[in-house]
């Protein structure tokens, strides 16, 4: 949301729908395929990133900008010649004219808006579409742990993971095929991920939660480049207000703050709205009468009762997706701490919270760039990117670039888009970065995932349309006792919540398939504790070892490749509509029906590890023969 404006968070939610009060306050722009039902929100500032040629002097650099009439607010941390750079004379759509002159000025690589995106993270699917049926009684953890089937002998006896299907799906007996990433044979052939490191760029991580604070990593305290209080991460997202600094060098001090969990000020913003979906329905439709005029709109036989359900599961749903960091980093890396936790694709792993969004999923270009630079200085292991579709830019290309080339062994893995069409959102659609795609328990494309040339690879993301044992279940974030403070949690099953308190979480989405691959690569780097294989040998293990064997095409997906392969290469269709996203890629031949929506097929962990240990094996002996 703007920084100009404080709105209440109801206020926020309802002015998702009718977005003219931006325009009064700043440009607001959509891209040209959004949906009509798209939230999201897009803001631009008078600021550019500003990436400089390897070489140029800061004279050189003061001359292009004075030239311009802009000047540098601050330089990147973590990379090279970049700049965050504001325009004296220029802001909002006249911006434009003066990125595209700076871009192609001698000495300038590259020139980018400084855009603010909102994006919603819809981990339940389209809440207006949903059917409302009686609410499902709530799980209790204590009693689920009784009636759950008793898992074969591993490490993880009392753990939840007879209803993680993602990791072993042969107790739900889908049609004879394991649809899962295979999780606990690979960990028997290795270490379980132990020295790998995954920095989890996304939003709130509450690193706290029970199944995550053992698996934190902690930043060495001895860095050239260490900010006031970094211990556990850094929070790069664009409106906290904060700036940190050293106790003992008062002046020395860096933007943003230490700390990726939910602050106490955004607790206050979320909690009365939270709390409020536990009352009547009065005061539910009285609270967001805004929102119940839309939807009696579009639902006009729809009952008050029906419409304050519905309000509550778009509010639920919207403050559980405050979490969507945490839910991502239990998929890769949780251990249980206590009888009724869940377990991570790697649950040795350790993970690098990296906070890149605001509440409202807001997030901006520089936070961004140097979030991932971050990460690399920080030499982690893995990045996982689960951001939706962002805008594309020069500045993310050249920053993902930089990083790779200068880590050859890093792998930065990304989720496609739940955009449902052919190519991948950015970041994913990068040359370098992973992509990938999303399959439901049923071993078929999750009906919302991006397919098409740029996927990779596919892993299970989770289908909720299914019921809820279809959802990847994972750690949530509203078990923190200031949401419950002075209420009785419910004893019906709300929004994405598993347990009363929402301390697990059932969703879907291609942010989940994307720590499932993320969490896979922690598995291979454990293998090889000497880090022997490069990026490129990883990637290539990772795409040979996946398969096609466990899938299914559904008919409708039959009948949109059939219709793919009968149109033009310049076109790109969804049933019959031209859509594009920026990675969607025109072909000249079409892909195998295989490929284009499942890339090299599911990933295979264990056969993923054998491979890397094979490699391993092979790359020890040759540097024994030398």
């Amino acid at each position: 949301m703007p920084a100009t404006r404080s709105l209440s968070f109801q206020k926020q939610l309802e002015e998702r729908f009718d977005q003219t009060y931006v325009q009064t306050t700043l440009p607001i722009f959509q891209r040209q395929n959004a949906g009509k039902d798209s939230d999201e929100i897009i803001l631009l500032h008078d600021e550019m990133i500003l990436s400089f040629e390897p070489g140029t002097s800061e004279r050189q650099i003061k001359t292009i900008l004075d030239r311009y009439d802009a000047e540098v607010v601050r330089q990147l941390r973590f990379t090279k010649n970049r700049y965050l750079v504001r325009a004296n004379t220029a802001s909002g759509a006249s911006l434009l004219p003066l990125v595209d002159q700076l871009g192609s000025t001698t000495g300038v690589q590259s020139a980018s808006p400084n855009f603010t995106q909102s994006v919603e993270y819809k981990i339940n699917g389209n809440v207006l579409a949903a059917s409302l049926g009686k609410p499902e009684v709530s799980v209790n953890l204590p009693q689920a742990l009784k009636k759950l089937p008793a898992l074969p002998q591993g490490p993880y006896p009392d753990s939840l993971m007879p209803y993680q299907w993602h990791l072993n799906s042969r107790r739900r007996k889908v049609l004879g095929r394991r649809t899962d990433v295979r999780a606990p044979e690979a960990w028997k052939q290795g270490n379980r991920g132990k020295g790998a490191v995954v920095a989890v760029l996304d939003s709130t991580i509450q690193w706290d939660h029970p199944d995550l604070k053992g698996n934190l990593y902690e930043v060495p305290q001895n860095l050239p480049d260490l900010m006031p209080g970094e211990r556990y991460g850094w929070d790069f997202s664009k409106f906290n207000g904060i700036r940190t600094c050293s106790k003992q060098k008062p002046k020395d001090c860096a933007l943003r703050d230490p700390d990726t969990r939910l602050n106490r000020r955004e607790l206050a913003t979320l909690r009365p709205n939270f709390q409020r979906m536990f009352k009547s329905d009065k005061a539910v439709l009285q609270a967001y009468s805004g929102l119940a005029q839309r939807i009696k709109r579009v639902r006009p036989k729809f009952s008050p009762r029906k419409i304050a359900d519905l309000i509550r599961r778009q509010v639920l749903g919207r403050i559980s997706s405050e979490f969507h960091g945490t839910m991502v980093a239990g998929a890769v890396a949780a251990k249980p701490a206590a009888k009724g936790g869940i377990v991570g694709v790697a649950p040795n792993a350790k993970i690098l919270p990296v906070r890149v969004f605001g509440l409202g999923g807001t997030i901006s270009n520089d936070g961004l760039l140097e979030a991932i630079a971050y990460s690399a200085a920080r030499k982690v292991d893995v990045i996982n990117l689960s951001l939706g579709s962002l805008l594309p830019n020069q500045a993310t290309v050249d920053t993902v670039f930089s990083v790779l080339d200068e880590n050859p062994n890093l792998v930065i893995v990304a989720a496609s888009g739940n955009e449902n069409v052919d190519g991948a959102g950015y970041p994913a659609a990068i040359p370098g970065v992973l992509s990938v795609g999303a399959t439901n328990i049923q071993g078929n494309r999750s009906p919302y995932s991006n397919y098409g040339r740029r996927i990779d690879v596919t892993a299970p993301g989770g289908d909720v349309s299914l019921g809820n044992k279809g959802g990847i279940l994972t750690t949530g974030g509203t078990f923190l006792t200031g949401f419950w403070k002075g209420i009785q949690p419910p004893k019906y099953r709300w929004g994405s919540a598993f347990d009363p308190l929402g301390q697990y979480v059932q969703v879907q989405g291609t942010s989940f398939s994307s720590p499932m691959v993320a969490g896979v690569v922690a598995l291979m780097k454990g293998a090889d504790p000497e880090r022997r294989l490069s990026r490129q040998q990883m990637m290539k293990i990772l795409r040979q070892t996946a398969s096609y064997q466990p899938l299914d095409i559904t008919q409708r997906d039959q009948n949109l490749h059939r219709l793919q392969k009968g149109i033009p290469s310049t076109t790109i269709l969804n049933f019959g509509t031209p859509v594009s996203l920026p990675g969607a890629v025109r072909l000249e031949k079409p892909l195998p029906i295989n490929e284009y929506y499942f890339g090299t097929g599911l990933v295979n962990a264990v056969a993923a590890v054998e491979r890397t240990k094979q490699e391993v094996t092979t790359a020890e002996k040759a540097e024994k023969a030398t």
